[in-house]
């Protein structure tokens, strides 16, 4: 098939979204790009533009997605491929808990053998302290990361609150 004039390239659009429109909502992140690509080769050449504009989907994952189809690729229950995604902050600083102790430490106030301590520093000045050391980290990461390894802090606020009982012996 050859170039494509403009009218026909925007009926095919007009098709495509029309296809789409009516099942889109009940496919997953896997199973839009696999029929995406197909969509693509059946349209052939410009097809890849042509579901792109339709769809609104990236022309890299159309792409992606018509080689998936060229290749044989199946739904075999995951949406991404093992090991696919993002890293956990454990596995991508790995001394992060015991780093964030360290800071926390010298500002933690409270009887340490009572199940409550307490800290000055909020969870937003904890990162930004984290990102002076390289860490490329937000204050929701630091939360998640007190909250995962329980590392013991009660902000002055009062929102925040572990108990001491559950603190990791880092040494």
């Amino acid at each position: 098939m050859g170039r494509i004039d403009s009218k026909r390239k925007e009926e095919l659009i007009k098709d495509v979204k029309e296809r789409y429109g009516r099942i889109s909502g009940s496919m997953n992140e896997l199973s839009k790009r696999l029929w995406a690509g197909n969509e693509c080769i059946s349209i052939g050449h410009g097809g890849i533009g042509i579901v792109s504009k339709a769809t609104g989907m990236a022309r890299n994952t159309v792409a992606n997605g018509r080689d998936e189809v060229n290749a044989g690729r199946k739904s075999n229950g995951r949406v991404r491929e093992k090991g696919a995604g993002r890293k956990k902050t454990a596995d991508v600083y790995p001394g992060l808990p015991q780093r964030l102790q360290e800071i926390v430490d010298p500002f933690t106030g409270g009887d340490p053998m009572s199940p409550a301590l307490w800290t000055s520093k909020s969870l937003r000045k904890l990162a930004v302290e984290l990102q002076k050391e390289g860490y490329d980290i937000s204050y929701r990461t630091v939360r998640t990361t007190v909250l995962h390894f329980q590392v013991s802090i009660k902000f002055q606020s009062g929102i925040f609150t572990l108990s001491a009982s559950y603190r990791p012996n880092f040494s």
